[in-house]
């Protein structure tokens, strides 16, 4: 399984913003292959205090060709969120892709 080395831009706590990961580097480079299913997102906390951090996913997953999209929302200031979406292909393969979300200090 793959790790995205990315992080995505600071987010406030009043917010709520789509963000995008791209599985295309992890699918057959001519176009045969998919994502199949509904992708599997984690949010855990990293740093902060969040007793519900699954509860930061607004909507989503959507998927869009190799981008699966989530609404992000009502994140706790000062708390720093792995976010993990995992995906199944069809070819049988299973992808994950993680990174990190900050929400700024309020």
């Amino acid at each position: 399984m793959a790790q995205a080395a990315t992080t995505f831009p600071n987010i406030g706590p009043e917010e709520t913003l789509w963000r995008n990961m791209s599985f295309a580097p992890g699918l057959a480079s001519d176009g045969s292959e998919t994502i199949t299913g509904t992708p599997t997102v984690t949010i855990t906390v990293l740093s902060g205090t969040d007793a519900t951090p699954q509860s930061r996913l607004v909507s989503g997953p959507l998927v869009v060709g190799p981008l699966v999209s989530v609404l992000l929302g009502t994140m706790i200031a000062s708390t720093n969120y792995e976010i993990m979406i995992i995906v199944h292909t069809s070819k049988s393969q299973i992808l994950s892709l993680s990174t990190q979300q900050q929400c700024l200090a309020d």
